[in-house]
């Protein structure tokens, strides 16, 4: 089954606040299933859209926004979901890969990257349909 080309990526800028995650949710799933995801992975990244935003506002700047910008692309003729979030932070250090959250992330998620650079946190996801389910 072919993926039809969309266009973007879409981005999106959203409150560094818990009650964001129901926008990020929506539209990665929306996305996902324009990219002809099977349910089950719908599901799959609506949990990691929900840990990449709690992630996010963990330690955050007052007034802090995230950026995010969610792209369909292709690893052979998978069709693959990335999803790359970036926040003001006052984060010293990345967060414990053994939370649960990270732990949720990194056995939904195809590759998983996080970065700090002075004072932004950066995350990027990828979700492959019918990929494998481990963090890179």
């Amino acid at each position: 089954m072919s993926t039809p080309d969309l266009p973007g990526p879409f981005a999106l800028t959203v409150p560094a606040h818990s009650s964001s995650a129901v926008v990020v949710r929506m539209v990665a799933a929306t996305i996902a299933s324009q990219a002809q995801f099977t349910v089950d992975r719908i599901d799959d990244l609506r949990l990691i859209a929900d840990e990449l935003v709690s992630a996010l506002i963990t330690e955050v700047q007052p007034d802090a926004r995230i950026e995010l910008s969610i792209s369909v692309g292709h690893h052979g003729d998978q069709p693959v979901v990335r999803m790359t979030g970036r926040v003001r932070t006052l984060r010293t250090v990345l967060p414990d890969e053994s939370d649960l959250g990270w732990t949720v992330i990194n056995a939904l998620a195809s590759q998983v990257t996080a970065s700090l650079e002075r004072d932004i946190f950066h995350l990027e996801i990828a979700v492959t349909e019918g990929g494998s389910r481990s963090a890179h």
